[in-house]
Formats: structure tokens, sequence, C-alpha cells
């Protein structure tokens, strides 16, 4: 349990947790212990380990000396505060 709530933690995915040697399960295992204990949220926020974005987020959490799951949080925040920006972000290329 601890194994997983740190791989989730810092970023892996489902599949890269699966293949961990210590966990050594299937991804769908990992998926129903994620949603057990309550951490399904975070492994699914943890995709955006995506290393398209990885580079992005990761510099931008360095540049402000916070952490990549506190920036992310941050900027949904600032979505979630904004009434209209969520909508003009979603719908600006429609």
């Amino acid at each position: 349990m601890a194994r997983l709530g740190f791989l989730i933690g810092v970023g892996w995915d489902a599949k890269s947790i699966a293949e961990d040697p210590i966990i050594a399960c299937t991804r769908s295992n990992v998926l129903r212990m994620a949603r057990k204990y309550g951490l399904f949220d975070s492994l699914t926020l943890g995709s955006l380990h995506d290393s398209r974005f990885s580079d992005v987020f990761r510099k931008a959490a360095d540049k402000r000396g916070l952490s990549r799951y506190d920036l992310i949080r941050r900027i949904l925040t600032e979505i979630a505060e904004e009434p209209y920006l969520l909508e003009n972000i979603l719908d600006d290329g429609a």
C-alpha cells in the first residue's frame, strides 16, 4: 500500500506501477487498489506525467517553488474560481 501511494504521488501511471517489481500485478489490479484506498483521483492526475507535458509542468513548478501536484492544484483552483474561464478554455476552438 505504501509503495502504491508513493508511486502514485511521484506521478507514475497505472501501467508503470503494475510493472514495478515490488508491486508486480496487472494494471487493472492497480486501478482497483487505487479506488479501494481513495487514491484513484491522484492516480488519474498522475497521468499528466505524460512526456509531452512533464517538462512544461516541472519547469513551471520549479520556477514557483512548487511540486508538480501543487502547481496543477493551483491551476485547477484558479480555473474553478473564475466562472467563465473553464468555458472559454474548453470552447475556444469550437
